[in-house]
Parts: C-alpha cells; structure tokens; sequence
C-alpha cells in the first residue's frame, strides 16, 4: 500500500519526467475514482495546460496545473504512476492518462480502484478541511509536537500513528517497523539498530 514514503518517490518521479509540457489529451477510465469532479470538467481543466509542480502531504500528491489548479491523487492500496511513450501499450489500471505533446503520457494506475483523483484551488485549504494532521516528515513534528498530538488521546500506538488526522503519511507497513524500532531489546539482546 502506498504510504508517505511511496508518494514522496511518485512526487520526486513526475518532476522529473511529466512536468512543463502540454497536455494534448485525457482519458479516464471510468468515473469511479473522481471526487467532487465530473469527467468533463476534469478534462477542460487538464487539456492545454502544463503541469507546474508537485506537492506531497501524508499520502496525497498534489500536482500544480498551470493556471487552473491542482489536481490531487491519492493512491488507495495499489496506486502508482508509469510516464512512458505513447506508442507503448497502455500501463494495465490505468485509470487516468494525460497525454503530453511530446508523444509521451503519464499513467496513474489503481489495480483495486481504491484510489481518488480531485481537483482543488489549493493544497492547504484541503489539508485544512480533510484535518489531516502535520506531514510524518514535516520539519514541524519533532517530539514535542509528537507528545502534543498523542496527550489525550486513547487508543492504541499503532492507531494513532496510522490516523491521518494525527500524523499524515503513516500507514500499517511503516507503523508496523515504527514500532519494532522502537521496541527495548531485552539486556544483552542486539534489538534493531
């Protein structure tokens, strides 16, 4: 499953492959991953612009369209992203592709089709309105923020950590290794490094 560290490698792979070309043409695969957006509408706003720039946050990317936006991806349990020639066949899942004037297109993939893909006027808006927590890996959550977040709050470790609207980007493989390193070894035992 996609987790913060995923989407970093997704974000870090769309600036240097997909972004400041034109986008000649979309194609969906269907409706079914939209959110609050309709087909055509996610077309018009896509066709003819440029992607800019691409912003992370937990487990959403959020990738700047010229003059028109964001476009948002999160990628559910199986999402990912293939840039690749137009001439080659069609990624398999792909649910959206942007086809670019250079012959190339950039694929977001959802085996499961648990993903999302929205448009919003702004990134921090929606983080506002979504109460997604401070990025895992946001300078801003060091440890007192950590103990901030966690006072009153009941529930198990691996809950919260995996509760977005605590810390944003966590997810059950990462919890899961969080909470191994953090383990005390017992005297004389190695334990994680």
């Amino acid at each position: 499953m996609p987790e913060l560290p995923d989407v970093q490698v997704f974000k870090e792979y769309i600036d240097a492959t997909a972004l400041h070309q034109t986008i000649e043409s979309v194609w969906l695969d269907g409706d079914d991953l939209l959110v609050d957006i309709s087909a055509p509408t996610l077309t018009s706003r896509l066709k003819g612009h440029e992607l800019e720039s691409t912003r992370r946050h937990g487990k959403h990317l959020f990738v700047e369209i010229s003059d028109d936006g964001w476009l948002r991806l999160h990628f559910g349990m199986t999402g990912e992203i293939r840039y690749y020639k137009d001439h080659e066949e069609l990624p398999d899942h792909t649910r959206l592709r942007i086809d670019f004037d250079d012959d190339y297109s950039l694929a977001y993939q959802n085996t499961r089709k648990l993903g999302e893909i929205g448009l919003v006027e702004d990134p921090d808006e929606f983080i506002r309105e979504e109460e997604l927590g401070p990025d895992a890996m946001s300078s801003e959550l060091d440890l007192r923020r950590f103990r901030e977040l966690l006072e009153g709050r009941s529930g198990t470790i691996k809950g919260l950590l995996m509760n977005q609207n605590v810390i944003a980007g966590v997810g059950n493989v990462y919890a899961d290794e969080i909470l191994f390193r953090a383990w005390p070894a017992p005297r004389g035992a190695g334990g994680p490094a």
